[in-house]
């Protein structure tokens, strides 16, 4: 009788095996998770075992048909995680256009502009958010994105496009901050860094604007730097190439920038914001311009101009003029005062 019974077990467990294995392109459960779900399943397999004894019309596929059934709505959980039982604040909504949706629970005395540990962010088709990190750091989702938010320290990106940029502070940087990025194929983690993460159709591109961001998965393990572009595809097939940090892949990126307050900011510090959101180095063609910028005060609000669109409005009421040549800013005296 054991001997049936062991016998049974193995084929069981070599049956889980295979199904977890057709399970394999979404993102592996941890180690406990999968453990409990291998029992969970295990015990409704040699539930189903019985029946099928005490019922030999009962066939074989449909057998198999209803663990792999099991398995798949299990694994199909574990991306959409449910809520920890406490919440916690991880993000402020600094923009948004377009439709936009926040799922999942938060404390009911919260306002609407915060975003808390649980919650699934939505957006449409032609629509955007930025938030800004609590820990320091600006999160930005393009259009067609969903986005769990995990912890202070991890969001899970299920589809779409993010940017992250670690260190965005006006007049200056915050703190770095730490941010893993996980996906159905791959784990991205930076190290102080603008970078934008793609996930689509379990192929993950990963495109750094500054810094080092670190990428690991089934089917690559690296880095990637200040100007690459890697692409992992679902063949397991890798690209890598080089992508500057400015121009069409970034302009979702500028599109969604937060309002700027001038108020109290020398034209420097404005410069400085324009040349980070835009990917542009910055430079001056005098002594002169250079020493106009770092002295004068502006006023206003940038509002949803993007960054290259807010530089030329503003420096219309300064002794400036912008020129921009590719990769390039410069700025030069306005032409009646060279």
């Amino acid at each position: 009788m054991n001997s049936v019974k062991d016998d049974q077990d193995m084929k069981s467990e070599l049956a889980l095996q295979a199904l977890f294995e057709q399970a394999s392109s979404r993102l592996a459960p941890p180690a406990e998770d999968e453990r409990q779900i291998r029992a969970a399943i295990h015990a409704e397999w040699s539930q189903l075992m019985g029946k099928r004894r005490r019922n030999r019309r009962f066939g074989s596929w449909a057998l198999a048909a209803s663990v792999l059934l099991a398995v798949f709505l299990t694994l199909n959980t574990l991306r959409t995680r449910q809520a920890p039982a406490t919440t916690e604040l991880v993000a402020t909504i600094e923009r948004q256009k377009g439709d936009v949706s926040f799922t999942a629970p938060v404390p009911t005395h919260v306002g609407a502009m915060q975003i808390f540990t649980g919650q699934n962010i939505i957006t449409g088709t032609d629509s955007a958010v930025a938030l800004a990190w609590i820990a320091g750091g600006s999160l930005r989702l393009d259009e067609e994105t969903e986005l769990l938010i995990v912890s202070a320290s991890e969001v899970m990106l299920l589809s779409g496009r993010l940017y992250f940029d670690s260190m965005p502070g006006i007049p200056a940087p915050v703190a770095n901050s730490s941010l893993t990025v996980t996906t159905t194929a791959g784990v991205v983690r930076h190290v102080g860094t603008q970078f934008m993460t793609e996930i689509l159709d379990q192929s993950l591109t990963v495109n750094v604007r500054e810094g080092v961001v670190a990428i690991s998965g089934s089917n690559y393990n690296g880095q990637a730097t200040a100007g690459q572009r890697i692409a992992i595809h679902a063949d397991g097939s890798v690209e890598i190439d080089a992508r500057p940090g400015y121009g069409p892949d970034w302009q979702w990126v500028e599109s969604i920038a937060p309002p700027l307050s001038l108020d109290g900011l020398t034209i420097l510090e404005f410069l400085n914001w324009v040349s980070r959101e835009s990917g542009r180095t910055l430079i001056f063609e005098s002594p002169t311009a250079q020493a106009i910028a770092a002295s004068e005060l502006m006023r206003g609000n940038s509002g949803e101009a993007d960054p290259i669109r807010a530089l030329r409005i503003f420096l219309q009421t300064t002794d400036l003029q912008p020129e921009i040549v590719d990769d390039v800013i410069s700025i030069r005296l306005a032409a009646s005062d060279e």
